[in-house]
């Protein structure tokens, strides 16, 4: 009786701990990473990434490692904290976003303003020149 009493207390704990510890993590990962990236599930999220560029003199494409690390990290952040939300890719770093509709969505910028032209339009408009 004794055994069969403590073998039931370590499935109980054993039980519990995986409940706390799953609670712990939803308090401590989770909703502070919701309360940075605060993306509205009903609205689409865009992500403007600057990806492959061809090289026609050699024949090749050109992939930035770093920019693509980061589009493969953020979506599977995204999709794993805001599974219903619409992730959209914009495709073509040398043409920015142009509908009302685009901007009105969450946008995530991964690349500078050299290579992705969306990033070129929006820091040219928070950052207007202060000369002429």
């Amino acid at each position: 009786m004794n055994l069969l009493s403590d073998v039931i207390a370590e499935i109980i704990v054993f039980v519990l701990g995986i409940i706390f510890g799953t609670a712990l993590r939803w308090v401590r990962i989770t909703i502070p990473i919701r309360n940075f990236w605060r993306i509205d599930p009903d609205k689409k999220v865009i992500i403007a990434v600057s990806l492959a560029q061809p090289d026609p003199s050699e024949h090749t494409i050109n992939v930035p490692t770093g920019d693509t690390l980061a589009f493969g990290e953020i979506v599977a952040l995204i999709r794993r904290l805001y599974p219903q939300a619409e992730v959209k890719f914009h495709r073509n770093p040398e043409r920015p976003l142009l509908y009302e509709e685009e901007w009105n969505s969450t946008i995530v910028l991964i690349g500078g303003g050299k290579s992705n032209m969306t990033t070129r339009c929006l820091l040219a408009a928070l950052s207007p020149p202060t000369s002429g």
